[in-house]
């Protein structure tokens, strides 16, 4: 059964819902958030199917853990995985990301948000 992204006009929220061919033409969608039926079909990016659908994740953790990893690069990288997954995040991790790759220290970055 397909996947489809969708994206509500009116909160922004993306999401996605499976329909079948036969179904999707009689669908009524609405937004899992505010339940407007004011939502957009998205395209897709072409997939191929892997035995592990979590494998950009690991990558990019193994990314993280390895030497040398400065912070322009790990910010480039979770804006990168944010575009990807389609995911809403929130505001602290576009925070973060933007910190990052305007080169802020992780360490000053971890201290400005445990003192909240």
């Amino acid at each position: 059964m397909p996947i489809y992204r969708f994206r509500c006009r009116d909160c922004e929220e993306r999401f996605e819902t499976r329909l079948s061919y036969d179904e999707f033409d009689a669908a009524r969608v609405s937004c899992p958030c505010c339940r407007s039926e004011r939502v957009e079909r998205q395209l897709n990016r072409v997939q191929t199917i892997r035995n592990d659908r979590f494998s950009v994740f690991r990558e990019a953790d193994e990314r993280v853990r390895s030497p040398g990893t400065d912070e322009r690069a790990l910010g480039k990288m979770m804006r990168e995985m944010k575009t990807e997954s389609g995911a809403s995040v929130g505001p602290e991790y576009d925070e973060v990301a933007e910190r990052l790759e305007s080169g802020e220290p992780m360490a000053s970055i971890d201290a400005s948000f445990s003192d909240e």
